[in-house]
């Protein structure tokens, strides 16, 4: 839909060819109509003939050098704008890129000069490390202090090939050469001169002599070589020089009758010389044909002028409507081209797709914006390639992190879950590596919904009900309840972040030694009470916090807390125990956490020992390399780190031993099978694992004595669990660690 709209607006050529064609005949009408008018003039006034054509002369003349000038004009505007252009861009150059911007900016080569002028870039890969001798125009300009500087056409030193150069100077001393190669430029000038004008005039008027006389009377230019460089004393010459009017003076026998005519030649009301010509009035047949010739020649250069201003201003328009509705990156429509071509519009069996990919601004963040840029390239080109019979698809580019898809005639729902399925697969087939999760929204576009608004916002509520576990949303009307209540929790968190007490705290679910049955440590779990809504799940707002990118800033503040509350146990005697804290991906990802982590011990006044990093052992799916030097530095800080869930993943296992984990916390799903051999092997064998890779072990979701007993018998390190207690708060905590030390503390079920 869109490139057929893109292709009607931006390649029909008609809109160029047909005004050409237009003025192409009004001018060759006008010609017919002027020659013909002439025609009948100079048959009745020889005199007036003679002076129209050698106006025409001089109209000629004037018209060359006007298109001399404008020629010239624009090759120094053009070597301007590439300099200009050059001389503001903030980031270092390279070859490739001054090779696009020559093609862009309609020059030849362009060179980038450091401070000490040597080559630093060129767009023809030539001439690097050249440096500027002594007398060289760049030296010359450098040493001139100008900003700007254009030269005469001149032979290259390198080259001996001939070159229209210009310098600028750059914002940070850089010298900017653009250059036009010049041997065209020389024939093309050559053939605006007045002595090929003359010349091309004087091969159709043999009866006339015609010479140009420059403003200090000496002639220049002449059909007669031998006049050329002589001085011209005539009085009538001098009075047409001064007046700037035309002067006319008869001369000859009565049978050899001539006429002298003097035409001021002006140029934007500059006075470039006079043009002479001398007329037998026996030919008018022939001047008739001079003329005729003269008009062509004229109009012929105005209607080049004239084409070469049409096309260039289509050309412009083109890229103006690429920039306005196509995105830069992908190449992709955007959104204000899909509002272009289905706002206020009633739309039967089409269905918008909104595909977002996960995380994409922790990438950029993390690894730069253009692997960001190469991930968005990736997925428009996924997008673009998926085709259906009969089906009209189209991809754009709907915001930063977004696309959208329209699929037309698509027949029934069924058909666009084969189409989200389809995006799916071919995103994990792409042949990038590690590329993104992607979740998907989905909105059917029916007869009664007109509102390219409306329309938009229910596949974006259908786009944030999607989760990586269920990636395909369909947009339902209870959605709009769900979102509410996402965008409620949102605010609740950003309630926290802007230090609102209340909302958010911490319990502590103690994990107890398994052969004693005495306090080990605590894992700190973050809890949620809102006013307005009640107790919110940690599942539920964690993960709201990591997809509206809340989760670094919140994760800072649960550090804080913990650390806190591990200094007031070290102030009250209980320094020995240890706290663990759980951390994402996400969180650790950033390139500034384990500097965050240290900044936090540090202010709360605890020892590292005392802090324990929880990770997920899926973490370490992905990007393995980056979070191992992660947890590296953590563990040469004295942090301790446990792999929680440990056993659900399917990678980490073989690598483990590359990393400086203390801790492995046995899943609670193997804990619930201990009612089958198969399931206590399991379990036993990683725990031997873990003990034989010097590792200690956390049997996490203990919840009765029967699974207690049998992980004691696998001599499983630790115990944490409903069996001894639930999460609790950290006054709780503080009794049940007094009742310890006094001795009366009852191991009981707490929950």
């Amino acid at each position: 839909m869109a490139k057929r709209t893109y292709e009607k607006q931006t390649r029909n050529r008609g809109y160029i060819i047909i005004p050409l064609l237009v003025t192409l005949i009004l001018f060759l009408t006008a010609a017919l109509l002027g020659v013909s008018y002439f025609d009948d003039f100079y048959l009745t006034e020889k005199n007036h003939e003679a002076t129209l054509l050698a106006q025409a002369y001089a109209n000629t003349l004037e018209s060359t050098f006007d298109t001399r000038a404008l020629l010239t004009e624009q090759l120094h505007s053009t070597l301007k704008i590439a300099g200009n252009i050059l001389s503001a861009q903030k980031e270092p150059f390279t070859d490739e890129t001054l090779a696009e911007l020559a093609l862009l900016l309609n020059v030849d080569v362009l060179y980038i000069y450091d401070k000490d002028l040597r080559v630093q870039n060129s767009s023809n890969n030539k001439y690097h490390g050249w440096v500027a001798p002594t007398g060289h125009s760049v030296r010359n300009f450098h040493e001139s202090g100008l900003d700007y500087q254009i030269e005469e056409i001149r032979a290259d030193s390198e080259s001996d090939t001939y070159w229209l150069y210009s310098y600028t100077r750059a914002w940070n001393g850089q010298i900017i050469q653009s250059g036009i190669q010049a041997e065209q430029l020389m024939e093309l000038y050559e053939q605006l001169g007045e002595q090929r004008i003359i010349d091309q005039i004087a091969k159709k008027s043999p009866h006339a002599q015609i010479k140009f006389i420059s403003p200090d009377n000496i002639v220049t230019a002449s059909n007669l070589p031998a006049e050329i460089g002589q001085s011209v004393e005539e009085p009538v010459l001098t009075e047409s020089s001064d007046k700037g009017v035309t002067k006319v003076a008869f001369g000859g026998t009565r049978f050899d009758r001539f006429l002298k005519l003097y035409l001021p030649i002006q140029v934007d009301g500059a006075q470039l010389g006079t043009l002479a010509l001398l007329f037998n009035m026996a030919n008018t047949n022939k001047l008739f044909i001079q003329i005729l010739g003269t008009v062509i020649i004229s109009l012929s250069i105005l209607f080049i002028l004239f084409s070469l201003s049409v096309i260039s201003i289509a050309k412009k328009n083109r890229q103006i409507f690429e920039v306005a509705y196509f995105d830069e990156v992908t190449g992709l429509p955007n959104l204000r081209f899909l509002e272009r071509t289905l706002g206020g519009q009633e739309h039967d069996n089409l269905a918008l797709i909104i595909i977002n990919p996960l995380h994409l601004k922790f990438i950029n963040l993390i690894h730069g914006y253009s692997q960001g840029d190469k991930h968005l390239h990736q997925i428009a080109g996924v997008l673009d390639s998926i085709s259906f019979k009969e089906i009209s698809l189209q991809a754009y580019r709907f915001s930063d992190d977004r696309f959208i898809l329209t699929v037309q005639n698509y027949g029934t729902e069924a058909m666009l879950h084969t189409i989200c399925k389809r995006i799916l697969t071919s995103n994990e087939e792409s042949g990038i590596s590690d590329p993104i999760d992607l979740i998907i929204g989905v909105v059917e576009w029916h007869k009664d919904t007109s509102d390219f608004e409306t329309i938009i916002k229910e596949a974006s509520i259908a786009l944030n009900t999607s989760e990586k576990a269920n990636p395909i949303q369909f947009y339902t009307t209870d959605m709009k309840e769900l979102i509410l209540r996402k965008d409620a929790i949102e605010n609740e968190l950003k309630r926290v972040l802007a230090g609102e007490t209340g909302i958010l705290h911490l319990e502590y679910q103690p994990i107890f030694d398994a052969k004693d049955r005495c306090i080990h440590s605590f894992e700190a779990l973050a809890r949620m009470q809102s006013k307005t809504l009640g107790r919110v799940p940690p599942l539920e707002f964690i993960a709201i916090a990591e997809e509206r990118h809340l989760i670094i800033p919140l994760g800072i503040i649960i550090f804080e807390h913990a650390c806190a509350y591990i200094k007031e146990l070290t102030d009250l005697g209980y320094g020995s125990y240890h706290i663990g804290v759980n951390v994402s991906a996400l969180q650790l990802l950033d390139e500034t956490f384990v500097e965050t982590i240290g900044n936090i011990i540090a202010k709360a006044g605890i020892r590292a020992e005392q802090l324990v990093v929880e990770l997920t052992e899926s973490v370490f799916l992905k990007n393995f390399d980056l979070l191992s030097q992660q947890v590296e530095k953590m563990h040469a800080m004295g942090i301790r780190i446990a792999i929680d869930d440990f056993g659900t993943g399917f990678s980490s296992l073989s690598r483990l031993g590359d990393l400086k984990v203390d801790i492995l916390k046995l899943d609670k799903q193997f804990i619930d099978r201990f009612v089958t051999a198969s399931s206590t092997g399991i379990s036993s064998d990683i725990i031997s694992m873990g003990h034989h890779l010097g590792k200690k072990v956390i049997a996490e979701g203990v919840e009765t004595e029967e699974q207690y007993q049998q992980l004691l018998k696998m001599g499983c390190n630790f115990i944490q669990g409903y069996l001894f207690s639930k999460p609790v708060r950290g006054e709780k905590i503080i009794a049940l660690l007094t009742e310890e030390r006094a001795g009366n503390l009852r191991i009981l079920p707490l929950g």
